[in-house]
């Protein structure tokens, strides 16, 4: 993770810095919990992203950190298959789809991840429908019409 540069700040104000450009602006992260960790680990790209909708982490500009880590995803010990860390994230994704086979899901539990994921509540749809609340969509039988 060498190309361009991100900072991120520890929540004891430690600073660990990736890359070698001391000349860009770096992107900036700040670890709000130790959670944090546990979720990359854990669950890699999934990880990240759920900490930061959980606020384990924030940043000023989530486009910089974003454009810092797909400049570097080459190198992403996710998706490296050389190097020892790239073996344990993967282990380690494997113990976790081991657990998840073991998470019986039944009725009550595939009710529950459904509101949790898709039942937004009204005042989502009131940012773009209008006052009728109406969604649709255009169907087109083929390409000419």
């Amino acid at each position: 993770m060498e190309k361009g540069r991100m900072e991120i700040e520890l929540r004891c104000g430690e600073k660990i810095i990736f890359g070698n450009d001391e000349n860009c602006n770096p992107a900036k992260m700040r670890i709000r919990s130790s959670d944090f960790f546990k979720k990359c680990v854990l669950y890699g790209d999934i990880g990240l992203g759920e900490a930061y909708v959980e606020g384990d982490w924030d940043t000023d500009d989530i486009s910089s950190v974003i454009s810092w880590f797909i400049l570097n995803v080459k190198k992403s010990p996710s998706k490296s298959v050389e190097t020892a860390r790239s073996f344990l994230i993967n282990s380690l994704g494997v113990i976790n789809q081991i657990r998840h086979k073991f998470r019986a899901n039944t009725i009550d539990k595939s009710k529950k991840n459904i509101h949790e994921h898709y039942d937004l509540g009204n005042d989502f749809y009131k940012l773009f429908l209008d006052e009728s609340m109406t969604y649709s969509c255009a169907y087109f039988e083929g390409n000419n019409n």
